[in-house]
């Protein structure tokens, strides 16, 4: 054996092969697609099992697809750098929903903590911090936490686990599913429990809102669904798909269609739709491998579960389609009104995949690098944009200052990656600016917070020209880089 370990670092050695286990281990829990006036979809927001909740941009993410990437094996090899980064939970985050719409939005989470998480949707795609300055940038306006129950002698229980969570914004409510076998309803202007659903003998799964006569859905590992009276906390209806089979299995996902007539519930192999006013089970559909989600595509259901595989059927349980996906189990179904899917799952993939059943793009949500010298803390690059542009409107100049986020979607690419192109092309920078000369763009400009600073702030950028590209992209066209290449 060879070598000379004079200087080697076991500690750092340790780190690598813990991070390596660590990003072969990570799992998106949940995919949600961020509300937008563009019909097409934008940024896809990801639950993930270390607590954390990023956002993507999907242009951003299909930019980066060198020409003529078609392997669908090659795609999971692309990592991807959020558009924001929050370190929402202390355990892994199960769910994400939208509370309200436009500028009040609320972006929620719920995780194996046992609170319920709010952040203003707007304030976080609009924060001038850096990205790899991210995490704890911003407070929750909401943070719910789950009651602790009072056992012999006054001792309490540990604090019931959040899987899943519904909204109902005409009423002010938030539904929660804990692993202490309720339900909760949570009043969300007063932050408080507002009533407890109890009924299941044991941990909840899932939980929609059914608008519709004021009602929600529940699935548990006792093996039922359960509908209830939001008015009054009863339980109307107890659904029971496997009330005939030997072995029973647990309900893991419940989704309702658009006129909250149709419920489909995944109960380990099997995939039931029920007629809810006639309380009928329509169909009853085996598959190879557990169904871990479901979501209706109008007349058509849509399942992922333990295998790599998008499954879509028709109410009477044919199926009509199978797409191969890149999480070899998948979690997470989303439904875009595109028709555009997003998909997350083991190994902390995300595969997108159009409503024709091509893969738009696959990428990593990896994990914050961390810092060997500083391990109780994400690893920060020093290195970001901060540019000055000359903006001529139809009545005047005026000077701005563009921060990361903005400058990002100019360049198409990270400060860290146009400084090691610039470093090995000479006049690269002068070439950028030559290249943004007479650019038409759609900017959003802001006052700065701190009151001492001279220049408005670029918070949005929207090009205007049908042919724009970003700056990183003209320059490889100019030195003739192709877009697998690095710079030598």
């Amino acid at each position: 054996m060879c070598g000379d370990a004079t200087n080697w670092d076991e500690e750092a050695y340790r780190e690598t092969i813990l991070r390596e286990r660590e990003i072969q281990t990570r799992t998106v829990f949940r995919t949600v697609w961020a509300p937008s006036l563009n019909p097409n979809p934008e940024c896809v927001v990801v639950a993930s099992s270390d607590g954390s909740i990023a956002s993507y941009s999907i242009s951003s993410c299909v930019s980066k697809l060198p020409i003529g990437f078609c392997s669908a094996r090659a795609q999971r090899l692309l990592p991807a750098e959020p558009e924001g980064f929050l370190e929402g939970h202390d355990g892994p985050a199960y769910d994400l929903k939208f509370y309200g719409n436009g500028e009040d939005s609320l972006l929620l989470s719920c995780g194996d903590d046992g609170k319920i998480k709010g952040w203003r949707w707007k304030e976080f795609t609009e924060s001038e911090v850096p990205i790899t300055f991210q995490g704890n940038h911003m407070k929750p306006v909401l943070d719910l936490g789950n009651p602790q129950h009072k056992g012999p002698w006054g001792a309490l229980s540990p604090i019931p686990e959040n899987n899943a969570i519904a909204v109902d914004p005409q009423g002010g409510c938030i539904f929660s599913a804990a692993g202490d076998s309720s339900a909760y309803c949570w009043d969300v202007e007063k932050g408080e429990i507002k009533m407890v659903f109890k009924g299941h003998s044991d941990y909840l799964h899932c939980i929609v809102a059914r608008a519709y006569g004021n009602q929600i859905i529940t699935g548990s590992e006792d093996g039922t669904a359960r509908i209830w009276d939001c008015k009054s906390g009863k339980c109307i209806k107890v659904i029971d798909p496997m009330k005939d089979k030997k072995l029973k299995a647990f309900i893991s996902c419940v989704a309702l269609d658009a006129s909250e007539s149709w419920l489909a519930c995944g109960s380990g192999r099997n995939l039931s739709v029920w007629n809810l006013p006639a309380s009928e089970c329509i169909s009853s559909i085996q598959t190879r491998s557990s169904i871990q989600d479901v979501v209706f595509d109008d007349n058509q259901i849509l399942a992922v579960g333990a295998d790599p595989l998008l499954r879509r059927f028709d109410m009477n349980g044919t199926i009509l389609s199978e797409i191969q996906c890149a999480p070899q189990s998948a979690f997470s179904v989303s439904l875009h009104p595109s028709g555009v899917t997003a998909i997350g799952g083991y190994g902390g993939l995300v595969d997108v995949i159009s409503q024709f059943g091509s893969h738009l793009c696959t990428f990593h949500n990896p994990p914050p690098p961390f810092c060997s010298r500083c391990k109780d803390r994400p690893y920060r690059s020093t290195r970001f944009f901060r540019l000055f542009f000359s903006i001529a409107t139809d009545a005047k100049v005026i000077n701005v200052v563009c921060f990361d986020k903005a400058a990002k979607v100019i360049f198409g690419c990270s400060a860290q990656e146009f400084f090691d192109f610039a470093a090995c092309h000479p006049f690269a920078v002068k070439n950028a600016c030559h290249a943004l000369v007479g650019e038409m763009l759609q900017v959003t400009l802001t006052k700065p917070k701190m009151g001492k600073a001279d220049h408005l702030r670029m918070t949005a950028v929207v090009p205007l020209r049908s042919d724009f590209q970003p700056v990183i992209q003209t320059l490889k066209e100019l030195y003739q880089v192709s877009n697998g290449a690095k710079p030598t």
